[in-house]
């Protein structure tokens, strides 16, 4: 099973929260990053972690100053340790509406096979 997000997160409170569901064929995991865009985040592969890493950065407006921000910069960084059954060549990434979609197929189930026992 996959559990949530294990925290490297630069500072206290820069680390997502994630919801994970599972079902036979896949692992499902939803993570919260608002502000986030596609482009400030980083998915790497490192053993049998996925690595997530990004950088929200204070919006700007055409035209309009910045009179006051509750939102600054922020870094988010966690690490899933993926089980050994996800499928690691087949994860599917989409970020909407600040919200991190990673579907992670599993690897089929070898065939079963019969093992012979030799005597002596």
């Amino acid at each position: 099973m996959l559990d949530s997000c294990v925290d490297i997160a630069p500072r206290p409170g820069a680390v997502p929260r994630a919801d994970v569901f599972e079902r036979p064929d896949d692992v499902l995991a939803l993570i919260d990053l608002p502000g986030m865009h596609a482009d400030d985040l980083s998915l790497t592969l490192e053993g049998g972690r996925l690595v997530i890493r990004g950088r929200v950065t204070t919006l700007r407006m055409e035209e309009y100053e910045l009179v006051s921000a509750e939102y600054g910069v922020a870094d988010y960084a966690c690490t899933l340790v993926l089980p050994d059954d996800v499928d690691s060549d087949r994860i599917e990434a989409n970020l909407q509406n600040g919200v991190l979609r990673l579907v992670m197929p599993r690897k089929p189930a070898g065939p079963s096979r019969r093992i012979e026992v030799a005597r002596g």
